[in-house]
């Protein structure tokens, strides 16, 4: 099949099953197949795709339809222009994320505060701290209770060059950390979502996929 094939047929699939953004959803699912950006997809869409790998997205394709995120099913999600590994220990990073950052970053520069070391509180997959650790150069101390979580934090750290900076830490909120630990900076963007919502209101991607702890 041609790459214009498979991205109609792939579209077709996941929009018999409700899955909104299937177009999107498609074109990083094939791009990830065949190592193309989606720009380079349209560019070679009259090319022919090998069995091989037809198979391999249409596996993908099944997964996706079966709704789970794509975050996921690639082990990756775009962050700050940053590529963040995620799995399903972690919370998928949301745009509303880089909102808070944004307006971390800009209240800093207004109130022209200095900041050496701050915290990550509920820090999940690690996005908040390397990003606070890159654009500040500050050390982050990075807070989660899930220990599988930590693990993706340290792992992020690593592959942006900030494991030095970034210090994950089990704790039950601040709870590891001494009682007299000030800090100039607190950013957090922690689970809010009650244990009914996610049985009767979230999409599936979320409550079938994503960490309920």
């Amino acid at each position: 099949m041609r790459i214009a094939e498979l991205l109609q047929e792939g579209e077709k699939q996941l929009l018999l099953c409700g899955v909104r953004d299937a177009a999107i959803d498609v074109q990083l699912l094939l791009g990830h197949c065949l190592k193309k950006n989606r720009s380079e997809l349209f560019l070679h869409s009259s090319d022919m795709v090998d069995s091989s790998c037809c198979n391999r997205f249409l596996t993908l394709i099944e997964r996706r339809a079966a709704r789970e995120p794509v975050a996921y099913i690639l082990k990756e999600r775009e962050f700050w222009s940053l590529p963040f590994y995620v799995n399903q220990d972690v919370l998928i990073p949301r745009p509303e994320t880089e909102f808070l950052l944004e307006m971390v970053l800009q209240q800093l520069a207004q109130t022209k505060t200095v900041v050496n070391h701050c915290v990550d509180l509920c820090c999940g997959s690690g996005v908040i701290a390397v990003v606070l650790a890159r654009e500040l150069g500050c050390f982050v101390t990075a807070l989660d209770y899930s220990e599988k979580a930590l693990a993706v934090t340290a792992r992020n750290s690593q592959r942006h060059g900030v494991d030095e900076r970034v210090t994950p830490l089990h704790s039950d909120v601040f709870g590891a950390l001494p009682v007299d630990a000030v800090f100039p900076l607190i950013v957090s963007n922690p689970p809010y979502v009650c244990s009914a919502a996610i049985r009767g209101e979230l999409d599936a991607e979320v409550a079938a996929f994503e960490p309920h702890l």
